[in-house]
Formats: C-alpha cells, structure tokens, sequence
C-alpha cells in the first residue's frame, strides 16, 4: 500500500507579524530552508521566551501561555538550522545569566555548608536553561535528574 502525498498550502509567513515575519524570511533565505521550518522554529522560540511571563484566558479558566510543537522533516531540512538561528539571542541571554548562576550557586553550597544544626537549608537559586539539549529518552531523564523545574503551582523539585 501506498501512502498519497499532497503538496503543502504555502506557508503564511507574514501572519508571523512585523517582528518575526522578517526574521523568518531571513533565516529561510539564507538558512536555504523552506519558510514553514523558519516559522516553526520561531514560534517555539517566540513561545518560550513569552510563556513565563503571560497567561491566556480560556473558557476552562486563566491557563499558562504555552505551545506544543512537532516539526516534521527529514534529515537536511534544516530543522537544526532554523532553530539555531531562532534560539540563538535565548543562548546568548543563557550563557550572560550563567555567570551570575555560578556565582550564586557557589554563595548557596558555601552557606548550607555552614549553616548551624538545625537550622533549614537555604533555597538554591535557579538555574537559567530553558533549552533541553537532547530530547531522547535518555536526555529527558538527564536533564530532570535533580534540577528544579516551574508550574503554574509554583517551584517543584524533582528527583529521579
């Protein structure tokens, strides 16, 4: 049996808005990739940045702004690509915020180290990566192995 293909409407890219409208045709052009996975890639990075600091209201109530994407490609599609390119100024504000985190993580495990019997440990600060590097199985379980993570209830440590 064999599967139909169909052609794909053209991608609207400039419902992307004055702001990442550009940006897409940019990283599609010299990316050399198909507008669609420029978009995608931006929404995403769009989403990310955004959804810390904006909730939507729905019928079901005040929800957190959030955006579940699945980019389909093969292999040279420029996926990695589009989302270097898009990610890039959140890697940068990443490795700026990283500097601080060492600093402040150093300050934390120096004052737990000497803090008195009894006295409770003190709340370790956040670590600034929003980006998960290998999204396997395996990556998954790494990158959530005792990290602190944020929900709408508020910060949850997780152990596995």
């Amino acid at each position: 049996m064999r599967l139909k293909t169909f052609e794909s409407p053209e991608y609207p890219i400039d419902a992307l808005g004055d702001i990442l409208a550009p940006a897409a045709k940019s990283i599609a052009h010299n990316g050399q990739l198909a507008p669609a996975m420029a978009g995608q890639s931006l929404l995403g990075a769009a989403a990310l940045v955004a959804q810390g600091h904006y909730n939507v209201a729905t019928l079901a109530g005040i929800k957190p702004l959030s955006e579940y994407l699945l980019t389909i490609g093969e292999s040279g599609d420029g996926k990695s690509t589009a989302d270097a390119a898009a990610l890039q100024p959140v890697r940068a504000w990443q490795r700026d915020k990283a500097i601080a985190y060492r600093h402040e993580l150093a300050k934390y495990e120096e004052a737990n180290a000497t803090r008195g019997k009894g006295e409770p440990p003190s709340a370790p600060p956040l670590a600034p990566y929003s980006i998960m590097k290998d999204a396997t199985i395996e990556g998954i379980r790494s990158e959530v192995v005792n990290k602190l993570f944020f929900s709408r209830e508020g910060r949850h440590e997780v152990r596995i």
